[in-house]
């Protein structure tokens, strides 16, 4: 089959970072059944394609980056190319579920979309300038998983939140996603529990 761009993604194109033919290229690929595919349906790979896949927010928040980059660029793909951006979900062997935006590459007269054409560009941008499409969305995402962390740590280890974010603030100790608590949580428990028996006592 030969991919071809009309005069708009031609355009799209030449204020982008990719080639023409580095998209009729992409364009190729994303039409190309992948030898681990065991899901596809009538559009997937021979009009459309997934792209920017992501474990499901509600199975881990390990992924928060990609699970941030896929609402935040699905909102904007969507807001100008409805008809040809979704969003969709497909089991894995990995996590049972995964996020994914499924695109139309082809058009009914056989060119190439232009929300192909700035997907990819997307694409392009978080490998090669900044992984993160909306920096603002992916930090509250990741404060929203951390006070969640911290509420759980509270409740598995029958501690109040009052006593535990008073000693969290008096000495400067949060808790984050990728390196945990700033102190040994066996010396942040002590503290705690003997924060409550001070406020116990002062009664």
């Amino acid at each position: 089959m030969k991919l071809r761009l009309r005069g708009y993604e031609l355009k799209l194109i030449d204020g982008g970072r990719l080639s023409n033919d580095k998209i009729i290229e992409q364009a190729k690929d994303a039409l190309t059944v992948p030898s681990d595919s065991m899901w596809h349906d009538d559009e997937l790979f021979s009009t459309h394609t997934m792209m920017f896949a992501t474990p499901d927010i509600k199975l881990t928040d390990e992924y928060l980056m990609g699970w941030s980059n896929y609402i935040r660029i699905l909102e904007d793909l969507t807001e100008h190319y409805p008809n040809d951006v979704s969003g969709e979900t497909f089991g894995h062997w990995t996590y049972s579920t995964f996020a994914c935006i499924k695109v139309r590459v082809l058009d009914d007269d056989g060119y190439i979309t232009a929300a192909f054409v700035e997907a990819a560009e997307i694409v392009e941008n978080l490998a090669s300038v900044y992984p993160v499409w909306d920096e603002d969305h992916w930090m509250v995402l990741e404060g929203d998983a951390e006070d969640k962390h911290v509420e759980m740590f509270a409740k598995d280890n029958d501690i109040s939140m009052d006593a535990l974010a008073d000693v969290m603030n008096k000495n400067e100790c949060y808790y984050h996603l990728n390196d945990g608590w700033d102190m040994p949580e066996d010396e942040l428990l002590e503290l705690v529990r003997a924060h409550e028996l001070a406020t116990t006592e002062g009664k």
